[in-house]
């Protein structure tokens, strides 16, 4: 009982949020269906509206000029990624560790897109602050991303990694999702280093996939309007309808050919180009029924936007360094057939006699008093002693350029779980009072280690354990110090297991530095 005079209070958050999560995809205690591509979403519409004003209205619209309660989401390349929305406001648990970074990505372009600003935030702050896995098959939805809401450390990164591996980067399939206006930042580069001819040969199958996206596009619309209309009214600027809702920057894929009828302003000559024919908008119903009757009209006008895209392009192809007989040989290929017109303007290519070459870090003299060092290829062993669970431990201090790394340790247990689970910090100090900053690439690993008389490894060989297998980028400043790297979970296969990685009461952690960057400011 509560002493006199004081307040006893008690809010179940628990026990609501394990009933919240329930209630996601639950016929019974839902009103409102989602279609998703194939994927179909049960959902209560107050919960929704509560977190995005913009599916609200897309709801209440709906609710006032249709019959059910059936809503399309349109341009959602992977349901997934709506979903993870949905599960925010629900309350449901996510591991975004296992979410492939692709569905990360689109998710934080629809929580832009609908409003819902905290789990904007949240999605920002994990794809900035821990290890950006660049692959070949990720960095353009990473470039993309970084590029449309402006997270310039990423954008960096990213763009270093497309410089790496250009050869790579412009024969990959993803290679026409990039964004108008990141196409043209790589081409500049002279680090965007591959044989010109690839490169030009990848710009062109860029352009041809928009050309053929916009095609598509437009005669979509037309099913679109013939089966979803029904409630368009002229004049809704505001409304998002569901018939007609705007094909804006809904994910990192699909926002090429919107990014050039915006970027490419000064080269076209053409006005309100985000409405361009093939684009709808609530707002341009009366634009679009004055344009239908000039279709010779809008037909020059389409096909003049996209020469001046292409010509903006082709100006940043250094045409001096592709040889006769290399494009002679793409002029015998399908794709430079189409353009031979354009393409056999030599004009409208870059004059530059500057080659591109490869990208390489600026290597200085290492000295812990200069203004810059540089460290590759370094591997340290650091070593954990822990006596209890729950409780951080550090391990002894490695110096490096003036500065000293270490790496500390929590080991604990879930609930109802017999694995371990590690979660490992990587930090970095100075002795020094003077402003740096330091930017790293690493690989951290727990070593298995056969204890004496075992006779487990003889059978079956146990594996190291890995957070990430390929090198990961963190940055350290005087200001943060030290950076979560990630979490190691221990399989308790068998009461052996555990003993090849503790060993003593110590654990063993393998950290190898592919760079090491420290500059004082």
């Amino acid at each position: 009982m509560a002493a006199v005079g004081t307040e006893y209070k008690f809010r179940n958050d628990k026990g609501a949020l394990a009933k919240l999560e329930t209630m996601l995809n639950n016929e019974q205690r839902s009103d409102t269906l989602f279609l998703v591509n194939e994927a179909r979403y049960r959902v209560l519409s107050h919960l929704v509206a509560a977190y995005s004003p913009v599916l609200e209205s897309m709801i209440n619209e709906h609710f006032a000029y249709c019959d059910d309660r059936d809503i399309k989401i349109r341009n959602v390349r992977n349901e997934e990624s709506f979903h993870l929305l949905l599960k925010f406001m629900y309350g449901v648990e996510m591991n975004f560790t296992q979410t492939n970074i692709i569905v990360i990505c689109e998710a934080l372009s629809l929580a832009e897109k609908y409003e819902i600003g905290d789990f904007s935030k949240e999605l920002k702050s994990y794809i900035t602050s821990t290890p950006a896995r660049f692959q070949i098959d990720t960095v353009v939805v990473l470039l993309n991303t970084a590029r449309k809401l402006n997270l310039t450390d990423l954008y960096e990164k990213a763009k270093v990694y497309a410089y790496e591996n250009t050869e790579q980067l412009v024969k990959h399939g993803s290679f026409v999702d990039l964004q108008y206006e990141v196409l043209v930042d790589l081409l500049k580069s002279d680090y965007f280093c591959a044989k010109e001819i690839e490169i030009l040969n990848g710009l062109l199958t860029w352009h041809d996939d928009m050309d053929s996206k916009k095609s598509k596009d437009k005669a979509d619309e037309t099913t679109e309007h013939d089966t979803d209309s029904g409630f368009e009214q002229e004049g809704n600027n505001e409304r998002h309808s569901v018939a007609t809702e705007e094909r804006d920057l809904v994910d990192c894929y699909d926002t090429k050919s919107e990014e050039t009828t915006s970027s490419t302003d000064d080269t076209s000559g053409l006005e309100n180009k985000s409405e361009f024919p093939g684009e709808t908008s609530g707002s341009n119903n009366t634009d679009n029924e004055n344009l239908s009757g000039k279709p010779d009209s809008c037909a020059e006008l389409v096909k003049s936007f996209k020469e001046n895209v292409l010509k903006s392009l082709l100006s940043h192809i250094r045409i001096g360094h592709i040889s006769a007989l290399g494009l002679l040989s793409a002029f015998e290929t399908e794709l430079f057939i189409k353009y031979k017109d354009i393409v056999a303007d030599y004009k409208l290519f870059s004059q530059s006699t500057e080659p591109r070459k490869k990208y390489c870090p600026i290597i200085v003299q290492s000295d812990p008093g200069a203004l810059h060092n540089k460290f590759f290829n370094n591997k340290y062993l650091f070593t954990i002693n822990r006596l209890t669970l729950n409780t951080t431990y550090e391990s002894g201090e490695t110096p490096m350029g003036g500065l000293n790394f270490k790496v500390d340790l929590r080991e604990f247990s879930e609930e109802k779980s017999v694995d371990a689970l590690f979660d490992i910090h990587l930090i970095c100090t100075s002795e020094d009072d003077a402003n740096w900053k330091c930017y790293t690439e690493v690989i951290i690993a727990m070593y298995a280690k056969c204890p004496p008389n075992c006779t487990r490894c003889k059978s079956s060989k146990i594996d190291n354990l890995y957070i990430f297998k390929d090198y990961c980028p963190f940055s350290f400043t005087n200001q943060v110090s030290r950076q979560y790297i990630g979490q190691l979970r221990l399989k308790l296969n068998d009461a052996t297991v555990y003993n090849h990685y503790v060993i003593q009461n110590a654990i063993t952690m393998v950290v190898a530095f592919k760079t090491i960057s420290i500059t004082k400011v």
